[in-house]
């Protein structure tokens, strides 16, 4: 609801343009503007103070006699305005149902942000030099814990002619979270951290309810040990311990603080123990327990196309070397016949082919990795042949027959 009249109003910065709107849709339903009475408003507070409204609208959790939570009848927020809406005004709604809820949703919301306004001044901590003095009033209006100055502005918020529901809005509304929070938290300043807390705590330690907002909000902290407290509830603050701001009769019952637990109480730090090797590898082999494998990346495209490239490269290189070793082995052949060629001519003898078919065997080793030997190259390394003297010598190298048989 708070939401609702907020964003309308920063949705219209001009708010005669907006009334003159409102009027005129309002002359074009049949219904005229409402003018809200200090009658009907107090009427309409009254019909928010039942404990179903306050359940459904406001989320106010309220008691019956026997302790059991009153509940709603299962309506949403936008039936119950119409409820509210037919009650107050029967003759209007049968000509615009919706426009009535509206126009209660809007004066709700007034009346909560007009509240809230006023109910500042009972936050206030005095200004100047003066520190933490509690202002604040319980919903049940002031008490004999209520301090002078608390009940000076009440008086005077009640006693306003012009706006008289602070009352009636302070008991609706004062233990409601959007418009009092249940506690505030200041900076960490000169006087160290302080929480003033506004509402009961949810919960206490031994699993008892708290008891309802009631009295003004003082510091606690350890009052009740601090011999030279303030007359007002406000002991002096001491170092490592933040004040705590609560309600006074939320003092019965065992309030969370930030102090820290005595020195007798305190837990022992146990050092830590990195200097010898088998304290490190604990912790190494908890650090690798604990280390999560990160998941195989999936292959993209460009490593796809890469291992296809370098598949295809592998293959061509496998097939040229076995075409170079097939040459290598034309080769040695060509060469084989080239010797028996010669040999048959006469032009070398028989130990120089043997020689000559020797040393093409050893030179074509592996001939299935590696090329063979230029064939100019293998000319230079080769021996020159003997000299023979054809008119005086008698007996020549010309019998194939003797090559044959020697062979």
């Amino acid at each position: 609801m708070e939401s609702e009249s907020g964003s309308q109003a920063d949705k219209n910065p001009h708010p005669a343009a907006s009334t003159k709107r409102k009027r005129r849709k309002h002359a074009a339903t049949g219904i005229e503007t409402i003018k809200w009475t200090k009658d009907l408003v107090n009427t309409l507070l009254t019909i928010l103070e039942r404990p179903e409204i306050q359940k459904k609208m406001f989320g106010i959790s309220v008691l019956t006699e026997d302790g059991d939570e009153v509940r709603s009848n299962g309506d949403t927020k936008s039936k119950c305005l119409n409820s509210i809406a037919r009650e107050l005004f029967p003759a209007e709604c049968d000509i615009d149902l919706k426009s009535m809820s509206s126009r209660i949703a809007g004066k709700i919301g007034n009346l909560q942000d007009t509240y809230r306004k006023k109910a500042a001044q009972l936050k206030q901590t005095g200004g100047g030099l003066q520190e933490d003095i509690p202002l604040y009033v319980p919903n049940t209006g002031p008490d004999h814990d209520t301090a002078a100055l608390a009940r000076n502005i009440w008086d005077r918020l009640i006693s306003d002619e012009k706006w008289p529901f602070f009352a009636r809005c302070h008991r609706l509304w004062a233990t409601r979270n959007s418009t009092i929070p249940p506690m505030t938290t200041t900076g960490v300043g000169p006087c160290g951290q302080s929480s003033t807390v506004y509402q009961p705590l949810n919960g206490n330690e031994d699993g008892s309810q708290s008891s309802p907002l009631s009295g003004i909000a003082i510091l606690a902290g350890d009052i009740l040990n601090i011999p030279n407290a303030d007359p007002l509830g406000a002991p002096t603050p001491r170092s490592g311990s933040p004040p705590l701001i609560i309600d006074p009769l939320l003092l019965g019952t065992p309030v969370k603080e930030n102090h820290p637990p005595p020195p007798s109480a305190a837990v022992p730090k146990v050092p830590v123990k990195t200097s010898s090797g088998s304290s490190l590898s604990d912790m190494a082999q908890k650090a690798q327990a604990s280390a999560k494998k990160l998941p195989q990346k999936a292959e993209s495209f460009e490593d796809k196309v890469l291992k296809i490239s370098s598949d295809g490269m592998k293959l061509s290189h496998e097939r040229e070397q076995a075409r170079l070793a097939l040459e290598s082995r034309k080769l040695c052949l060509e060469e084989r016949r080239q010797i028996l060629e010669e040999k048959k001519a006469g032009l070398l003898t028989t130990p120089q082919a043997r020689k000559r078919l020797a040393s093409l065997d050893d030179g074509h080793k592996g001939v299935s990795s590696t090329p063979t030997r230029n064939r100019k190259h293998q000319r230079q390394q080769r021996q020159a042949s003997e000299d023979w003297d054809c008119e005086n010598s008698t007996r020549l190298p010309s019998s194939d027959g003797e090559f044959e048989s020697e062979a």
